[in-house]
């Protein structure tokens, strides 16, 4: 019960953070759209009511995603430890989160138009900062299991009751299934949104994203969470088993863009 309270409230506020991201992209209408799209989400309130982390990670990612944003965009140095506590306590979450929150925000911060020596600087802080946010995890992992991120590298690490035969079958159950065949995406995209066993996603999320594009003079922060938007879609295709609440916190952030498309 305790666990799926915190889900709960974990949801609510996700709901805001996509509120904040629409926002912080054009304007409070866009932002009420984004938090009405990701709650009308059947994938949502899936994550949010049963005993899932994925609703965790979405308020983590718009979390580290926002705060990476503002940094960018001329913030203080805050802004930046905010994003990587977020970023990390995404990966304590779910570990495919170093995947998809921490390696593409740690690369923007790089891409940035600073000075090499404060891109390095900004670069080094958010790692360790992320890293320190994991690392209480990761202990935890190698207290119980004798592996920091159990069940993965049992190759390398071993792990408590767990044997090479399990390590071969969870490997083979979570690998990308039909390769990066273009036929394959488009049969399983086509399914989330109007099979009627899997469809869990909501239109809202993308009905407005390609207005977002058309305005003039777009701003890079709309680029900049379009752009991590659809790496996180790419990532989720080509690396992994894709189950469709994996996709959850990507489309939190596409209904702030979709929110911008239709208020701008």
């Amino acid at each position: 019960v305790l666990g799926k309270l915190l889900h709960a409230y974990a949801a609510i506020a996700a709901a805001l953070g996509a509120y904040c991201l629409g926002r912080w992209l054009f304007s409070r209408p866009a932002g009420l759209f984004a938090a009405f799209a990701i709650l009308s989400s059947g994938g949502f309130f899936q994550v949010s009511t049963g005993v899932y982390v994925e609703g965790l990670q979405t308020l983590y990612t718009l979390t580290a995603l926002l705060a990476i944003g503002a940094f960018a965009s001329g913030r203080d140095c805050g802004w930046l430890v905010t994003g990587a506590l977020a970023a990390g306590l995404a990966m304590g979450v779910k570990y495919p989160a170093a995947l998809f929150v921490a390696a593409p925000l740690a690369f923007a911060i790089l891409l940035r138009t600073d000075k090499p020596a404060k891109r390095v600087t900004s670069f080094v802080i958010f790692v360790l900062v992320a890293g320190a946010a994991v690392t209480p995890w990761l202990i935890k992992n190698l207290a119980f299991t004798g592996n920091p991120v159990y069940p993965l590298l049992y190759n390398v690490f071993g792990g408590r009751d767990w044997s090479a035969l399990q390590d071969a079958r969870w490997t083979m159950a979570h690998t990308p299934k039909g390769g990066l065949a273009w036929q394959q995406w488009s049969r399983h995209v086509f399914g989330m949104f109007f099979s009627e066993e899997h469809a869990r996603i909501s239109l809202l999320s993308l009905l407005f994203v390609p207005f977002a594009l058309l305005v003039p003079g777009r701003s890079k922060r709309t680029l900049f969470t379009l752009g991590y938007s659809c790496l996180y879609v790419f990532l989720w295709l080509a690396a992994t088993h894709r189950i469709e609440r994996f996709l959850v916190p990507a489309l939190a952030v596409l209904g702030a863009v979709s929110g911008a498309g239709l208020f701008s």
